[in-house]
C-alpha cells in the first residue's frame, strides 16, 4: 500500500517536509506537487509512473474537484485498488502512515480510515472565562 500526496502548489512537499520531521522517511508515501507551470500531462505521467508497479494507492489530494483530485481519479480509473480522498489531514496521514508496509485491505478502506481520522482528528480551542468564586483564596499559590 501506498500514498500519493498531492495538491496545489508545493502543497506536497510541505506535507513532506512536516511528515519526515515527525515520523522521519516513509518509502511508501509519495508527493507530487502541481506547481505553476506543470500540464495536466505531466502530472498525469507522475501519477502514472507511480501506479505502474500496481500496488494498491491512495491519492491524498489537498482539494475535492482541484486539478490534482481530477486528474488522480482520471489516472487510477483503471487501478483496481485505488482511491482518492481529499480534505484530509496531516494527523490522519501520520497515524495510517506506519501501517503502510503490512496494510493488507483495500485502498476503499484506507481512503475511509483517513477520512475518519481526518473528522476525530479536526478540533477546535474555546477560551472559556472562568469568574472566581468570592471565597477562592489563592494567597498560598495553587
Amino acid at each position: 500500500m501506498k500514498i500519493v500526496v498531492t495538491g496545489h502548489g508545493k502543497f506536497a512537499e510541505g506535507i513532506k517536509s512536516t511528515v519526515e520531521l515527525l515520523m522521519g522517511p516513509i518509502e511508501e508515501i509519495k508527493y507530487v506537487n502541481f506547481t505553476e507551470g506543470k500540464s495536466e500531462s505531466e502530472l498525469d505521467n507522475e501519477f502514472k509512473a507511480i501506479l505502474a508497479d500496481g500496488d494498491k494507492t491512495v491519492f491524498f489530494c489537498d482539494l475535492f474537484g482541484g486539478t490534482p483530485f481530477k486528474r488522480a481519479v482520471v489516472v487510477s480509473d483503471n487501478n483496481n485498488d485505488a482511491a482518492v480522498v481529499a480534505g484530509c489531514n496531516i494527523g490522519s496521514l501520520i497515524e495510517v502512515g506506519m501501517q503502510l508496509k503490512s496494510y493488507s485491505h483495500s485502498a476503499a478502506d484506507m481512503a475511509e480510515q483517513l477520512i475518519g481520522l481526518s473528522k476525530v482528528g479536526t478540533r477546535s480551542f474555546v477560551k472559556k472565562n472562568l469568574a472566581l468564586q468570592q471565597d477562592d483564596d489563592f494567597s498560598d499559590g495553587i
